[in-house]
């Protein structure tokens, strides 16, 4: 999983669950992410194209 400016997120990133990011799932690709509401609500890597509500990142201006 990247960010917005492009850093690997299982690098930077500490909040995830455990075992977490395992980067694939039943032979899928996970690069994308969720909260786990059972496990605190940490970050779990999943499949992008399942559908999960969303939270966008916008940097803002310091004008």
């Amino acid at each position: 999983m990247i960010s917005p400016d492009m850093v690997p997120l299982g690098k930077t990133f500490s909040d995830w669950a455990p075992g977490e990011p395992s980067g694939e799932y039943n032979g899928d690709r996970e690069e994308c992410g969720s909260l786990k509401g059972h496990v605190d609500y940490q970050w779990n890597d999943v499949y992008c194209l399942r559908n999960f509500p969303f939270i966008c990142e916008q940097i803002l201006s310091s004008n």
